[in-house]
């Protein structure tokens, strides 16, 4: 993925952040609804490998209907060999 494409969803994730600024929990509230879901996985086999990452926003919070974002990067790298000589 090229950079220009990671760094326009950083900045569109920053955008919506900012948007509902009511909305990000307070860090001091202990019973504040949880908002934001990280995540990351890796697969690595012999041929190959691949990373992931990134993390689900709702302004409502994780387990409440409505609209939630999801931003995902990753990369990795394969080698697939055909048998051919």
């Amino acid at each position: 993925m090229p950079v220009s494409r990671i760094g326009a969803a950083a900045l569109a994730a920053a955008v919506v952040l900012c948007a509902f600024p009511g909305c990000a929990s307070d860090i001091e509230d202990a019973d504040a609804t949880e908002r934001i879901l990280l995540f990351s996985g890796v697969e690595l086999s012999r041929t190959g490998g691949f990373l992931f990452g990134g993390f689900v926003w709702s302004p409502h919070g994780i387990n409440a209907e409505g609209f939630a974002m999801k931003t995902l990067a990753g990369g990795g790298v394969y080698r697939y060999r055909s048998g051919a000589e």
